[in-house]
């Protein structure tokens, strides 16, 4: 599926379950104790980092290439012994407000260019607690220049209730890029109290056809977008998720704070310069965070992004 990493719902459920457990034990035998293993299963849709967020998805060329978005079940038993069956419905109203808010004129896709399951339904079945609603898409019917997208609402649940803060999803479709993918990143983040090596794999995802999304370093829910110029230099960094606003790439200076747990070489400016090599598929990154002023930020990461 083309859609960024999903949370993972049995840390969901056995947090919310850790939680019940505790505030029972803290409860003493003064009056009524609430029963929360009475509460109703909610349904909702999955996002990523720590709530409800545009899910941006991107596509390939061609007349068919799959989308699955995520509904959730959430219950104090982890999971039901009975089916939950979804409802879902586009949602023209959400896109009005959306497009109110934001500025944007997002255009809703005509739906003779994608097919859902059966009636719009999703159905989670006993024991599951995640399925996927999945979406075939036709991208030769697409006219990108009109922004196309994709809302959902949850209209029904057979056997659950539906979490008012999670039943709407909102789906920008976007042309994959060539940038778009999972990287091998190696390099290192200068800290000041935790300084360490990095080395993980990490997608990269689409958000315009030279526009791309990136992780801050190995900071789950902290996320970055920039765009690569002409000349393959990687520019108009701007912050996203919980990434702060004082941050951004860093050129022609190492250590401008001054950080004692700067190693040095090989992690130098001339080396992770921004740039992108077309012919090795391959990001040579240097950016930062915090501190008064770029580029003295008081966290440093250099970075090495190969397409796996």
């Amino acid at each position: 599926m083309n859609i960024n990493s999903l949370k993972k719902p049995w840390l969901n459920a056995a947090m919310f379950v850790l939680a019940i457990t505790s505030l029972s034990s803290c409860l003493k035998d003064k009056g009524p104790v609430q029963d929360f293993g009475k509460s109703p299963a909610l349904v909702g849709f999955q996002y990523t980092g720590s709530g409800s967020q545009d899910m941006i998805t991107s596509i390939l060329p061609g007349t068919d290439d799959s989308v699955g978005l995520e509904v959730t079940l959430s219950t104090a038993s982890l999971t039901l012994s009975t089916a939950v069956t979804v409802t879902l419905a586009l949602d023209p109203d959400s896109l009005v407000a959306y497009n109110a808010a934001n500025g944007t004129s997002y255009t809703m896709i005509d739906p003779s260019a994608y097919t859902t399951p059966p009636n719009m339904q999703v159905t989670i079945n006993p024991g599951q607690q995640i399925v996927p609603f999945v979406l075939h898409i036709n991208e030769t019917m697409l006219d990108f220049t009109k922004d196309p997208i994709l809302i959902f609402k949850m209209v029904g649940a057979t056997g659950a209730t539906i979490a008012s803060n999670l039943s709407v999803i909102v789906v920008p479709i976007k042309l994959r890029n060539p940038y778009e993918g999972n990287y091998t990143v190696t390099g290192y983040f200068v800290h000041p109290s935790a300084p360490r090596a990095i080395n993980a794999t990490i997608p990269m995802t689409t958000i315009s056809n030279i526009r791309s999304q990136a992780q801050v370093g190995d900071l789950g829910g902290w996320y970055f977008q920039f765009d690569v110029d002409p000349s393959n230099n990687c520019i108009n960094w701007s912050p996203a998720g919980a990434t702060s606003a004082l941050s951004g790439f860093v050129n022609g200076v190492d250590n401008a704070i001054g950080d004692a747990m700067y190693p040095g070489s090989p992690y130098v400016y001339t080396t992770y310069n921004n740039t992108y090599v077309p012919s090795a598929h391959t990001f040579w990154l240097h950016y930062g965070y915090g501190g008064a002023a770029a580029p003295a930020y008081s966290r440093e990461i250099y970075e090495e992004w190969v397409l796996q």
